[in-house]
Protein backbone atom coordinates (compact mmCIF):
# COMPACT_ATOMS: atom_id res chain seq x y z
CA UNK A 1 0.00 0.00 0.00
CA UNK A 2 1.21 3.43 -1.18
CA UNK A 3 1.93 5.53 2.03
CA UNK A 4 -0.32 8.56 2.07
CA UNK A 5 1.29 11.74 0.73
CA UNK A 6 2.27 14.09 3.08
CA UNK A 7 1.55 17.84 3.38
CA UNK A 8 3.68 19.75 1.29
CA UNK A 9 4.11 23.51 2.23
CA UNK A 10 1.36 25.20 0.77
CA UNK A 11 -1.39 22.84 1.70
CA UNK A 12 -0.76 24.09 5.33
CA UNK A 13 -0.22 27.65 3.75
CA UNK A 14 -4.05 27.37 2.12
CA UNK A 15 -5.39 25.53 5.46
CA UNK A 16 -4.03 28.07 7.93
CA UNK A 17 -5.34 30.84 5.48
CA UNK A 18 -8.90 29.10 5.83
CA UNK A 19 -8.53 29.32 9.29
CA UNK A 20 -7.31 32.65 9.13
CA UNK A 21 -10.19 34.02 6.64
CA UNK A 22 -12.94 32.32 9.21
CA UNK A 23 -11.51 34.12 12.61
CA UNK A 24 -13.71 37.09 12.74
CA UNK A 25 -17.39 34.49 12.24
CA UNK A 26 -15.75 33.36 15.56
CA UNK A 27 -15.32 36.97 17.20
CA UNK A 28 -11.69 37.43 16.67
CA UNK A 29 -9.99 40.98 15.74
CA UNK A 30 -7.42 40.75 13.49
CA UNK A 31 -4.24 42.80 14.50
CA UNK A 32 -2.57 44.81 11.80
CA UNK A 33 0.28 41.55 11.62
CA UNK A 34 -3.07 39.61 10.88
CA UNK A 35 -4.18 41.37 8.13
CA UNK A 36 -0.78 41.30 6.39
CA UNK A 37 -0.39 37.73 7.43
CA UNK A 38 -3.67 36.88 5.80
CA UNK A 39 -3.30 38.80 2.65
CA UNK A 40 0.09 36.40 2.06
CA UNK A 41 -1.79 33.34 2.67
CA UNK A 42 -4.58 34.82 0.87
CA UNK A 43 -2.33 35.19 -2.33
CA UNK A 44 -0.78 32.15 -1.79
CA UNK A 45 -3.75 29.94 -1.74
CA UNK A 46 -5.31 32.03 -5.24
CA UNK A 47 -2.14 30.08 -7.40
CA UNK A 48 -3.08 26.99 -7.20
CA UNK A 49 -7.04 26.57 -5.24
CA UNK A 50 -7.94 26.07 -8.90
CA UNK A 51 -6.22 22.97 -9.68
CA UNK A 52 -6.67 19.64 -8.59
CA UNK A 53 -3.92 19.36 -6.47
CA UNK A 54 -4.60 17.09 -3.48
CA UNK A 55 -5.08 13.54 -3.55
CA UNK A 56 -7.84 11.58 -1.68
CA UNK A 57 -5.75 10.97 1.16
CA UNK A 58 -4.63 14.11 1.35
CA UNK A 59 -7.74 15.89 1.50
CA UNK A 60 -9.07 13.95 3.94
CA UNK A 61 -6.16 14.97 5.99
CA UNK A 62 -6.44 18.55 5.17
CA UNK A 63 -10.20 18.36 5.98
CA UNK A 64 -9.68 16.41 9.59
CA UNK A 65 -6.91 19.46 10.54
CA UNK A 66 -9.37 22.05 8.90
CA UNK A 67 -12.13 21.01 11.83
CA UNK A 68 -9.89 20.34 14.54
CA UNK A 69 -8.40 24.01 13.54
CA UNK A 70 -11.99 25.05 13.56
CA UNK A 71 -13.50 23.47 16.53
CA UNK A 72 -10.76 25.19 18.69
CA UNK A 73 -11.59 28.24 16.83
CA UNK A 74 -15.73 27.89 18.13
CA UNK A 75 -14.42 27.23 21.42
CA UNK A 76 -12.13 30.26 22.07
CA UNK A 77 -14.89 32.41 20.25
CA UNK A 78 -17.49 31.37 22.41
CA UNK A 79 -15.68 31.62 25.78
CA UNK A 80 -13.96 35.01 24.92
CA UNK A 81 -14.84 37.03 28.09
CA UNK A 82 -15.46 41.12 27.74
CA UNK A 83 -18.03 42.98 27.88
CA UNK A 84 -20.65 43.11 24.66
CA UNK A 85 -20.13 46.92 23.95
CA UNK A 86 -17.19 48.88 23.81
CA UNK A 87 -16.35 52.80 22.78
CA UNK A 88 -15.61 53.93 20.02
CA UNK A 89 -14.28 57.48 18.71
CA UNK A 90 -15.55 60.47 20.26
CA UNK A 91 -17.52 63.28 17.81
CA UNK A 92 -17.66 66.41 19.01
CA UNK A 93 -21.32 67.81 18.31
CA UNK A 94 -21.57 71.07 19.73
CA UNK A 95 -18.02 72.53 20.96
CA UNK A 96 -19.19 74.54 23.60
CA UNK A 97 -20.85 71.61 25.06
CA UNK A 98 -21.42 68.03 24.11
CA UNK A 99 -19.67 64.82 22.52
CA UNK A 100 -20.86 62.05 21.07
CA UNK A 101 -19.30 58.83 21.99
CA UNK A 102 -20.78 55.49 19.80
CA UNK A 103 -20.71 52.48 21.59
CA UNK A 104 -19.77 49.21 19.25
CA UNK A 105 -21.35 45.34 19.76
CA UNK A 106 -18.35 43.41 19.98
CA UNK A 107 -17.62 40.06 18.06
CA UNK A 108 -18.36 37.39 19.94
CA UNK A 109 -22.61 39.59 20.23
CA UNK A 110 -22.05 39.68 15.85
CA UNK A 111 -20.95 35.94 15.94
CA UNK A 112 -24.03 35.00 17.71
CA UNK A 113 -27.00 36.93 17.26
CA UNK A 114 -29.22 38.26 15.39
CA UNK A 115 -26.89 40.46 13.30
CA UNK A 116 -25.33 39.35 9.87
CA UNK A 117 -21.63 39.84 9.23
CA UNK A 118 -21.50 43.13 7.23
CA UNK A 119 -21.47 46.78 6.95
CA UNK A 120 -20.45 48.84 9.92
CA UNK A 121 -22.75 49.68 12.82
CA UNK A 122 -22.91 51.31 16.60
CA UNK A 123 -25.23 49.45 19.14
CA UNK A 124 -26.23 53.74 20.63
CA UNK A 125 -24.57 56.71 21.16
CA UNK A 126 -23.79 58.36 24.58
CA UNK A 127 -23.90 62.05 24.90
CA UNK A 128 -21.93 63.94 26.97
CA UNK A 129 -22.00 67.15 27.92
CA UNK A 130 -18.51 67.66 29.37
CA UNK A 131 -19.56 71.20 30.86
CA UNK A 132 -21.88 69.56 33.34
CA UNK A 133 -19.97 66.33 33.39
CA UNK A 134 -23.26 64.10 32.91
CA UNK A 135 -24.30 61.70 30.06
CA UNK A 136 -27.08 59.71 28.63
CA UNK A 137 -28.37 57.45 26.09
CA UNK A 138 -29.39 58.92 22.56
CA UNK A 139 -31.55 55.88 22.27
CA UNK A 140 -33.53 54.00 24.98
CA UNK A 141 -32.78 50.45 23.69
CA UNK A 142 -29.48 49.03 21.46
CA UNK A 143 -29.97 49.64 18.10
CA UNK A 144 -27.89 49.32 14.74
CA UNK A 145 -26.94 52.75 13.43
CA UNK A 146 -25.12 53.32 10.38
CA UNK A 147 -21.52 55.15 11.23
CA UNK A 148 -21.36 58.66 10.65
CA UNK A 149 -19.66 59.06 7.72
CA UNK A 150 -16.04 60.92 8.21
CA UNK A 151 -14.22 63.00 5.38
CA UNK A 152 -10.87 60.89 6.53
CA UNK A 153 -10.53 58.32 9.21
CA UNK A 154 -8.25 59.31 11.29
CA UNK A 155 -8.21 58.22 14.87
CA UNK A 156 -9.32 60.24 17.55
CA UNK A 157 -12.05 62.90 18.25
CA UNK A 158 -13.94 63.82 15.50
CA UNK A 159 -15.17 67.51 15.17
CA UNK A 160 -18.21 69.07 13.37
CA UNK A 161 -16.24 69.91 9.69
CA UNK A 162 -14.64 66.00 9.38
CA UNK A 163 -18.24 64.91 9.70
CA UNK A 164 -20.98 64.59 6.41
CA UNK A 165 -23.99 63.88 8.78
CA UNK A 166 -24.15 66.93 11.02
CA UNK A 167 -25.37 69.69 10.88
CA UNK A 168 -25.12 73.13 13.33
CA UNK A 169 -28.28 71.92 15.08
CA UNK A 170 -28.85 68.33 14.16
CA UNK A 171 -26.68 65.18 13.44
CA UNK A 172 -28.65 62.82 10.73
CA UNK A 173 -28.41 58.86 11.22
CA UNK A 174 -29.16 55.97 9.51
CA UNK A 175 -30.95 53.35 11.62
CA UNK A 176 -31.81 49.34 11.12
CA UNK A 177 -34.16 49.48 14.56
CA UNK A 178 -35.65 45.57 13.51
CA UNK A 179 -35.69 42.81 11.07
CA UNK A 180 -38.27 43.54 9.11
CA UNK A 181 -38.67 40.04 6.67
CA UNK A 182 -38.57 37.90 9.43
CA UNK A 183 -34.99 36.57 8.24
CA UNK A 184 -34.11 35.83 11.83
CA UNK A 185 -31.03 38.96 11.86
CA UNK A 186 -31.20 42.34 10.63
CA UNK A 187 -29.39 42.70 7.74
CA UNK A 188 -28.67 44.45 4.33
CA UNK A 189 -32.29 43.29 3.19
CA UNK A 190 -33.95 45.33 5.96
CA UNK A 191 -34.97 48.97 5.40
CA UNK A 192 -32.48 52.05 7.12
CA UNK A 193 -34.86 54.48 8.88
CA UNK A 194 -33.27 58.20 8.84
CA UNK A 195 -33.35 59.49 12.74
CA UNK A 196 -32.37 63.53 13.37
CA UNK A 197 -30.79 63.88 16.84
CA UNK A 198 -29.79 67.68 18.11
CA UNK A 199 -26.10 68.13 18.73
CA UNK A 200 -26.75 67.89 22.06
CA UNK A 201 -28.29 64.82 22.48
CA UNK A 202 -30.99 65.51 24.24
CA UNK A 203 -33.62 65.89 20.91
CA UNK A 204 -34.54 62.36 18.89
CA UNK A 205 -36.74 62.50 15.97
CA UNK A 206 -37.28 59.76 13.42
CA UNK A 207 -37.98 61.05 10.05
CA UNK A 208 -39.25 58.05 8.39
CA UNK A 209 -40.61 54.79 8.73
CA UNK A 210 -39.82 51.05 8.26
CA UNK A 211 -41.76 50.53 4.99
CA UNK A 212 -38.93 52.38 2.94
CA UNK A 213 -35.53 52.19 2.91
CA UNK A 214 -33.54 55.07 2.89
CA UNK A 215 -30.55 54.81 0.99
CA UNK A 216 -28.48 57.62 1.56
CA UNK A 217 -28.82 61.03 1.91
CA UNK A 218 -26.91 64.63 1.01
CA UNK A 219 -26.33 67.26 3.29
CA UNK A 220 -27.10 70.86 1.50
CA UNK A 221 -26.63 72.82 4.99
CA UNK A 222 -25.97 76.48 3.02
CA UNK A 223 -29.14 76.15 1.08
CA UNK A 224 -31.42 74.85 4.01
CA UNK A 225 -32.17 71.30 3.39
CA UNK A 226 -30.88 67.54 3.29
CA UNK A 227 -32.10 65.36 0.15
CA UNK A 228 -32.83 61.78 0.84
CA UNK A 229 -33.02 59.00 -1.65
CA UNK A 230 -35.49 56.40 -1.15
CA UNK A 231 -36.29 52.93 -2.24
CA UNK A 232 -39.48 51.52 -2.29
CA UNK A 233 -40.44 47.76 -1.72
CA UNK A 234 -41.88 47.14 -5.17
CA UNK A 235 -43.17 43.65 -4.16
CA UNK A 236 -44.26 44.40 -0.88
CA UNK A 237 -42.09 41.06 0.85
CA UNK A 238 -40.98 43.44 3.50
CA UNK A 239 -37.66 42.77 2.39
CA UNK A 240 -35.32 45.34 0.14
CA UNK A 241 -33.21 43.95 -2.76
CA UNK A 242 -31.54 44.43 -5.66
CA UNK A 243 -34.76 43.56 -7.41
CA UNK A 244 -36.17 46.63 -6.03
CA UNK A 245 -34.95 49.35 -8.49
CA UNK A 246 -37.56 51.92 -7.80
CA UNK A 247 -36.12 55.13 -6.14
CA UNK A 248 -37.43 58.46 -5.70
CA UNK A 249 -36.01 61.67 -3.49
CA UNK A 250 -37.24 63.74 -0.57
CA UNK A 251 -36.22 67.08 0.74
CA UNK A 252 -35.75 67.62 4.43
CA UNK A 253 -35.97 71.07 5.75
CA UNK A 254 -32.97 72.00 8.35
CA UNK A 255 -34.93 74.17 9.79
CA UNK A 256 -38.21 72.38 11.32
CA UNK A 257 -37.22 68.58 10.46
CA UNK A 258 -40.51 68.93 7.55
CA UNK A 259 -39.72 65.88 5.11
CA UNK A 260 -40.82 67.67 1.63
CA UNK A 261 -42.98 65.94 -1.88
CA UNK A 262 -41.65 62.98 -3.48
CA UNK A 263 -39.61 63.77 -6.60
CA UNK A 264 -39.76 61.05 -8.82
CA UNK A 265 -39.62 59.56 -12.40
CA UNK A 266 -43.47 58.92 -13.63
Amino acid sequence: MNSPTPFKHKQLTLLVGIIFYLRPAFGFREAREDRMRLRKLRSNANTFLGANYFNDETMKKLVNTLLVGLTILIHDGICQKGPARYFGEPILTDSLSTLLIPTRYNEEFLSFNKIAFWGDYYANMVAYNFQTDTYKKVFDKDTFIESVRSINDSYGTRTADQIKNLTKKWIFLLVKPKDTNSSGRIDERDPSVLFAVSVDGQILKQLTDGTENVVSFNNYEKQGFLLIKIQRDSDNDRSFKSEDKVFYFRKVNLTDLVVGNGIELK
